[in-house]
């Protein structure tokens, strides 16, 4: 089951409605249908973020970061993503100079090159 994400307006008035005083984060996450542990974070990263002037929600469940933070993430994943497709096109270079392309892993070795 995917993982559901929420808009920045959808968080921001989730947030809104679990500060007021007349509502407990639980009966606001009951409200809105959310997970009251899922509310408490949105409500805690507001609150933090908040507190050095930052946005708290960029979208797609992504905390706000400045770019000399997200840069070395970028970087790291797209290393990760360079060495998978190097292991597999070498994979696929010693299948193939075996002439074995009836073997169970070849179609498998062509997934993961996408």
């Amino acid at each position: 089951m995917p993982k559901k994400t929420y808009s920045i307006e959808f968080k921001s008035q989730a947030v809104n409605l679990a500060q007021q005083d007349d509502m407990t984060i639980s009966q606001a996450a009951r409200d809105l249908r959310v997970s009251p542990s899922g509310l408490t974070k949105w409500v805690h990263q507001a609150a933090s973020h908040q507190a050095v002037g930052r946005p708290a929600f960029t979208g797609c469940g992504i905390a706000a970061l400045s770019e000399s933070e997200r840069l070395p993430h970028v970087r790291k994943a797209k290393r990760i993503k360079a060495f998978r497709t190097k292991v597999v096109h070498l994979c696929l270079r010693a299948i193939c100079s075996q002439g074995v392309r009836d073997t169970p892993l070849f179609p498998l070795a062509l997934l993961e090159i996408g």
